[in-house]
């Protein structure tokens, strides 16, 4: 019925995050610029916080795009595993075939498929998606993935994304040792008005074709209501 009332060609509005649609706003470009910084100076584990619906996920969409091309990207969207579940999915999204449950085995042919990779110029980028719902022992198991390193660099990035649950599991005492490793961090999306209106008039007018249908913050209160 407002498709019609309002002259939208398409639906405006999604759950299922739309690389199209993206309009940059300044929290989404401070987080994939962090991350891309991040690559450059060859940090280790990075952490991206927000709220339900601010745009994590797209980020990681976008993220995906614009990597750099030595990088060759794990991506794990769902990750409610356990520690061997993750350790394995990581393995398999490298190519690595590893057959035992015993996970200094796991970590030492990760570090040989790493260091393999990193001698003909390549770097691995491991970016989970809906961290906070990672159980403790998952969580280590990134830590611990995370500390494979040549005497030069680290052979592994990670970016924990997240809703603000992940910062305040971090902060526990028995998480305290990943919280250390985390060297870049992005909390919370935050959109101030000005924000507001230049989001919502930039998915008016991709769906419509018009360029000032939501030109001031009353003007999407009433259309909101």
């Amino acid at each position: 019925m407002y498709q019609a009332h309002f002259g939208f060609t398409q639906l405006p509005f999604h759950l299922t995050p739309n690389v199209s649609l993206f309009q940059p706003l300044s929290p989404h470009l401070e987080a994939i610029e962090m991350v891309l910084a991040g690559l450059s100076m060859n940090e280790g584990i990075m952490h991206i916080s927000g709220e339900v619906g601010t745009g994590k996920t797209l980020v990681c969409r976008i993220l995906m795009r614009y990597l750099p091309n030595d990088v060759d990207l794990v991506y794990l969207p769902t990750p409610a595993l356990s520690a061997q579940e993750l350790r394995q999915c990581v393995a398999n999204e490298l190519a690595v075939v590893s057959h035992s449950v015993l996970p200094t085995q796991t970590i030492s042919e990760l570090q040989m498929a790493l260091i393999e990779r990193r001698m003909i110029g390549r770097r691995v980028l491991v970016l989970v998606d809906e961290a906070q719902a990672l159980p403790d022992e998952a969580l280590e198991a990134l830590r611990l993935l995370g500390n494979l390193e040549t005497e030069q660099e680290k052979l592994l990035h990670i970016v924990l994304l997240g809703q603000p649950e992940l910062a305040q599991r971090l902060a526990t005492p028995q998480l305290r040792q990943l919280e250390q490793r985390v060297v870049l961090g992005r909390i919370a999306f935050a959109y101030g008005s000005g924000s507001v209106v230049v989001y919502f008039a930039s998915f008016a007018e991709f769906r419509s074709g018009a360029s000032s249908f939501f030109d001031t913050p009353m003007s999407i209160y009433l259309a909101c209501q």
